[in-house]
């Protein structure tokens, strides 16, 4: 009889503890629909604001990137500067339709094509059965977690992506997932990723919503509108490590990402990185960029891929000072690192892979 009451003590116990998770975890939910709702009423607002009374429906298209379709803001820089016509007015239907003929792209294609760079990265190591964990930092529309997402579905490979994004164009991502079907694979989180974690202010740039950052960023003074937003540091996001599974840490947080890598440099010397590098910001006042290269490449071998939505090259990074300058003066001052951990197991093969693909001519346009 004892052991019986002891048995369902121990159970009644288990049920309790359960509850209290779901109750942790539904009360998140309900936080994060209500900054979602909060922020999504702000910006119509404001854009009804900045656009005259222009019809808030007429503010969206959906584009083509590879094999997934996404919904993008149209009063946009990036809409109107970086993505090819070909891309753009894509129906419902088509996208649909193009869904039930969709196929992982050709090994050749891989090994060949320099913009598929990011594709090829994963095929090395899945087929080496390893899992990829991607968080996406600063991950705009989330149209390369969703990408590299729909890629691993299609090749049925392990993977899942976190993406990080506190502004209007993050409020996107919920849908992108959603509309290509990869709701097990990527999840979005509403928050900001900062050097010291908590509340902040976030500026929306209404039109650049690439230049949209934490007020604890590298600003240049265009603020349109600004709210507060919760953020964790990069620490807290980083997940426990598994045998299987390889992290990469994707982080285009205009004016920080050099902040973020350094206050967390322990922790990322086993993890790919994917940075944006502009040697002119000011955060390379605190943390000079050459050594903060220097650094990196003691524990990586870095890879210049210009950009990395669509990849032009991947140049290994020898001189830090040649390649600083170098950047200095190309488009916009800045460029995109891939960095490759050398404990990776298959560092040694991604690397003579890489180094093989022909660079194209730069750009920035995103497909």
């Amino acid at each position: 009889m004892e052991t019986n009451i002891s048995e369902l003590e121990r159970r009644v116990g288990t049920v309790e503890s359960q509850l209290r998770e779901s109750r942790d975890i539904l009360a998140m939910a309900i936080q994060t629909i209500q900054i979602l709702v909060e922020r999504l009423n702000m910006v119509e607002r404001q854009f009804s604001k900045i656009h005259h009374g222009m019809p808030r429906h007429g503010g969206y298209d959906l584009v083509r990137f590879d094999t997934v379709s996404l919904f993008v803001p149209m009063h946009d820089n990036l809409y109107n500067s970086f993505l090819p016509a070909e891309c753009k007015g894509f129906t419902i239907e088509q996208h649909y339709e193009l869904m039930r003929t969709e196929t992982p792209f050709a090994d050749d294609a891989l090994r060949s094509d320099v913009t598929k760079l990011l594709y090829l990265y994963m095929d090395i190591l899945f087929g080496a059965g390893i899992g990829v964990h991607l968080l996406d930092i600063g991950a705009w529309i989330g149209d390369v977690a969703i990408r590299l997402a729909k890629y691993a579905k299609l090749r049925g490979a392990k993977f899942h992506a976190e993406c990080f994004d506190p502004s209007f164009a993050g409020t996107l991502i919920p849908f992108n997932i959603e509309l290509n079907d990869v709701r097990d694979r990527v999840t979005f989180k509403p928050i900001g990723v900062s050097d010291c974690g908590g509340p902040q202010i976030f500026n929306q740039v209404f039109g650049n919503s690439d230049g949209s950052q934490l007020l604890s960023g590298d600003g240049d003074g265009r603020i349109s509108e600004t709210y507060l937003v919760r953020t964790v540091t990069l620490a807290d996001c980083l997940p426990e490590h598994a045998p299987d599974t390889h992290v990469m840490v994707k982080i285009d947080v205009e004016g920080i990402d050099a902040k973020l890598v350094a206050q967390a440099r322990g922790q990322l010397a086993d993890a790919t990185l994917i940075i944006e590098f502009a040697p002119a910001q000011e955060q390379y006042r605190k943390i000079a960029a050459d050594q903060f290269l220097s650094d990196l490449q003691t524990s990586h071998t870095l890879f210049d891929i210009y950009y990395c939505p669509r990849p032009t090259r991947a140049a290994i990074v020898r001189d830090p000072q040649e390649f600083i300058e170098d950047v200095r003066h190309r488009p916009f001052g800045y460029t995109d690192v891939l960095a490759v951990p050398k404990s990776l197991g298959a560092h040694d093969d991604i690397v003579r892979q890489l180094s093989r693909l022909t660079p194209i001519e730069p750009s920035l346009m995103m497909a």
